[in-house]
């Protein structure tokens, strides 16, 4: 009985405080701690961090941008009385105790002229408990460590709590979206004036990307860019390798597979076949206006690997993507050219 009256008591006295924690201070509009944007109804807030390496537009040096947060700190309009009252609760109906000496020192600090606020923790609604841990999302320290609810509501410096923690996995993302692939553009030889630029019907023509680096990547097909965040005190960075398959050229009157060596090989004299990415066209394009349309596609894997809090061990794997463009060649039949020549 007396359990219960307790916990009626508690309860009467706290939920309206509690309420208020759960409620207070929306920031959709605004920001959800430094760095941090928080979504409709407070459901998302984004990270900063900085991306390097290949990244796309032609950007040198590191770029910022965001990553959805797994976790962040929002104000509370709670007060040091509205505290205890709710540690009130958890203590009788959790368990949940109150570190009644960090709260002793809280007011101390408060009564000699040192400012606080409570904040509130929000979490991605697809964090499972797990990653949360993982992550530091639950991790706290400062002068007032055991000062927090049910891990729900702590006190920061005025506008100082903690940067928002990025999910790993959403920085692998970023990184994927900001990495430098261009669909492949091509030239070739035999590329006749005469012939409007075209080649010849039934003559191995010589292909090459005028792009290769971010069409192809480097000599191993690779391209990378490294996203890096500083939250809750540590540093989570991820790494992200995206590796380019094979050129593949397709027209309507053949096509042709090459290897990345191949595709980056651009053509001259004395220069083996082999060593090149060559298509025998079967017939003239004389039915299509300006030249057969010749595509060119490469297929990229993606995969990342991290350190820091919440980042799994070894390789993960991440949704590839394909690159390509189109690009029209005439080919006429080797008389075609006879005649112009004469």
């Amino acid at each position: 009985m007396k359990t219960r009256l307790l916990i009626r008591m508690a309860t009467a006295v706290s939920v309206g405080a509690l309420g208020a924690a759960a409620l207070s201070s929306p920031v959709s509009a605004d920001k959800a701690g430094p760095g941090g944007t928080a979504g409709p109804g407070n459901l998302e807030a984004r990270a900063e961090i900085r991306v390097s390496g290949h990244v796309k537009g032609g950007r040198s040096g590191t770029t910022t941008v965001s990553a959805p947060a797994i976790c962040w700190w929002e104000k509370s309009d709670v007060s040091g009385d509205s505290i205890e009252s709710i540690a009130l609760i958890f203590q009788v109906m959790f368990g949940i105790n109150l570190d009644q000496k960090a709260l002793d020192q809280l007011k101390k600090d408060e009564e000699a002229g040192k400012t606080f606020e409570w904040y509130q923790r929000k979490t991605s609604p697809t964090a499972s408990p797990a990653q949360l841990e993982a992550a530091g999302c639950n991790d706290f320290s400062g002068p007032y460590r055991g000062l927090f609810i049910g891990l729900l509501l702590r006190p920061f410096e005025p506008g100082n709590p903690p940067e928002p923690i990025p999910d790993p996995e959403e920085m692998a993302d970023v990184a994927m979206e900001n990495i430098d692939l261009e669909g492949p553009e091509l030239n070739w030889n035999p590329k006749a004036d005469s012939l409007g630029g075209g080649t010849l019907v039934n003559l191995p023509t010589w292909f090459w990307v005028t792009n290769p680096e971010p069409a192809v990547g480097d000599a191993g097909g690779e391209r990378r860019v490294t996203a890096t965040a500083d939250a809750g005190g540590q540093q989570m960075t991820v790494t992200v390798t995206a590796k380019a398959s094979k050129l593949q050229i397709a027209s309507p009157a053949g096509a042709a597979s090459c290897s990345i060596a191949q595709a980056r090989t651009v053509y001259a004299s004395g220069t083996p076949q082999s060593s090149a990415c060559t298509l025998t066209f079967q017939r003239a394009s004389t039915a299509y206006e300006g030249g057969f349309p010749v595509r060119a596609t490469v297929a990229w894997t993606a995969s990342w690997r991290g350190t820091g809090p919440g980042v799994p061990a070894g390789e993960q794997q991440l949704d590839g993507v394909v690159m390509d463009s189109t690009t029209n060649v005439p080919v006429r039949e080797s008389q075609a050219l006879v005649k112009g020549a004469s």
